[in-house]
């Protein structure tokens, strides 16, 4: 009896071991904490008791072991995201932070319009196109798109602002093939670039780049 206790703990052990060290083609994209920042924001003419909370949200992506696996399988809080696209997971943090920074201005500018015309009002959008400020050093849009190009068009359909921009970008898939028109030093190219998923946003916004 004595012995087989023992063995059955070698077993487990190695079992153990094993799941931590076996990879799997996935990554877990994970829920940070949830921080409420009712404290350091004031709303003029807001009500301080009102009901609600504004929260700064996080989350975090890891390379899954068959043991980090299982476990994100059974937690429905986890979501498996399958690492076929290594251009995620070889993301540099600069090019990440970089991205969130873009997603954050695009946030509160699409915020301004919306708030101005529940308001009432009718603001005047207007442009040219979506410009580029940067391409991901191992991204799809390599060697294909540059800074400060202008894209123009997707698949045919007319880009003028962001806000379209972003709008058109939801209704396609990732790893589908669009085709970019774009203007660079006053000329018009076109180009097809697979799209990429960057998990870890609200509504998983595909990007070119």
């Amino acid at each position: 009896m004595h012995y087989f206790k023992r063995y059955f703990l070698i077993i487990i052990i190695t079992v153990l071991i094993l799941l931590n060290i076996i990879p799997t083609p996935y990554f877990l994209v994970i829920p940070g904490q949830a921080v409420n920042l009712s404290e350091n924001i004031t709303v003029e003419n807001g009500e301080k008791d009102a009901k609600g909370q504004f929260l700064l949200t996080s989350t975090a992506i890891i390379k899954a072991n068959l043991l980090l696996y299982i476990y994100g399988f059974f937690d429905p809080n986890i979501d498996l995201k399958n690492s076929d696209d290594e251009i995620l997971l070889n993301m540099e943090q600069k090019d990440y932070i970089d991205i969130m920074e873009k997603l954050m201005q695009e946030s509160q500018m699409i915020s301004k319009i919306v708030a101005l015309r529940k308001a009432g009002y009718s603001p005047e959008i207007s442009g040219q196109g979506m410009l580029i400020n940067g391409i991901l050093g191992n991204g799809p849009a390599k060697n294909k798109l540059l800074p400060d190009d202008v894209i123009i068009k997707i698949n045919e359909q007319q880009i003028h602002t962001l806000e379209e921009f972003s709008e058109i970008i939801r209704d396609y898939n990732s790893n589908q093939i669009v085709r970019i028109t774009y203007l660079r030093d006053n000329s018009t190219y076109s180009t097809s670039i697979s799209l990429i998923k960057l998990p870890g946003t609200s509504d998983g916004f595909l990007f070119l780049v």
